[in-house]
């Protein structure tokens, strides 16, 4: 019976330490094969694979950036749990008996389940310092490539550079990651927590899957506060495009006078004022009509005694600009 208990022990340890490393790899692949994660029903849902941390049943949903650092992490702390039971067992075994084989049985045990939780810290450390995105399975990295001015750039195109002097293809400074993560919390903690940015600083120059918000002007930010704090009941406002490089020139981004944020029905109601058609509110994008969303419909409200402007940029549009848009969304200038 204990020889069986340390096998199972012994091997859960090996299943983790393999996985950690395969972890890595699904990863790449992932990145590789689909910039844009499709989410899928789960039908038995493990702990922290899910979009929805609470869901229930049929309504737990999944994708590759969820489930990947889900199962991750859960096997993580499998093998802590494992990793501890091994030494507790063997802990007693080597205090408790005075058998030879089995005092030496007993240590070796210990001795494995340490090497073990050893080699699963090594390959979390390994993964963090090749690139902490690993670890989150993010599919959003886009690879660099020179352009024919012999300069770095990132993305699809749009400007190098921005108010908050982010750069694409370059580190962000301390100073910049400083002051974007205090613009951060402080939308947060104004809002009530109804302002969220949707990802991480983008600390290594990438221009997609992140968002900066050092250099947005004080208007700016009063402006995302009071939307927040008046666009309706279960509101969020998520910032998806900031001060990030990228952009098209010229940008409001680049200004620090505008944001990207993520379409919700609540939003839509208090920027739009009920899809007004107003001409005084609602001017139609090119081919385009104010009895509904279309694309680049331009809408002028005030909301929390802010007056702003609200651009519908659905996926593939421009609206003037010459970076196409990756995902639907209000560019909001203030």
């Amino acid at each position: 019976m204990r020889k069986n208990t340390q096998k199972t022990i012994l091997n859960i340890l090996r299943v983790t330490m393999i996985s950690a490393f395969l972890f890595a790899s699904a990863t790449s692949i992932a990145m590789a094969q689909a910039q844009t994660p499709q989410p899928y029903t789960v039908l038995a849902p493990l702990p922290g694979t899910t979009i929805d941390a609470n869901c229930t049943g049929t309504a737990c949903t999944s994708d590759l950036s969820h489930y990947l650092p889900g199962i991750f992490n859960l096997m993580i702390g499998v093998a802590a749990v494992a990793a501890f039971v091994a030494i507790t067992i063997g802990g007693f075994e080597y205090m408790f008996t005075d058998v030879p084989g089995v005092k030496a049985s007993a240590k070796g045990m210990v001795s494995n389940a340490f090497w073990g939780l050893g080699f699963i810290i090594f390959a979390y450390a390994i993964l963090n310092t090749i690139n902490p995105v690993l670890l989150k399975g993010s599919l959003n990295i886009t690879p660099p490539t020179v352009a024919s001015g012999g300069g770095l750039t990132t993305g699809t195109g749009g400007a190098t550079t921005n108010v908050g002097g982010n750069i694409a293809g370059v580190a962000m400074t301390t100073d910049q990651q400083t002051a974007s993560d205090a613009v951060r919390a402080a939308l947060k903690s104004q809002s009530g927590g109804v302002v969220t940015a949707y990802a991480d600083p983008c600390t290594r120059g990438q221009t997609t899957g992140c968002v900066d918000l050092n250099g947005l002007t004080p208007s700016t930010q009063n402006g995302l506060e009071l939307l927040g704090k008046n666009c309706g009941s279960g509101c969020k406002v998520v910032i998806s495009g900031g001060t990030e490089a990228g952009h098209s020139t010229g940008s409001d981004h680049n200004k620090g006078n505008g944001v990207d944020i993520e379409p919700n029905a609540q939003l839509t109601n208090a920027v739009t004022n009920n899809l007004s058609n107003d001409p005084s509110i609602c001017k139609a994008g090119a081919g385009g009509t104010c009895n509904g969303l279309a694309a680049c419909n331009k809408y002028t409200t005030s909301v929390g005694g802010q007056t702003a402007t609200y651009l519908w940029e659905p996926t593939g549009s421009t609206c003037g600009g010459n970076v196409p848009s990756s995902a639907p969304h209000w560019h909001a200038s203030f």
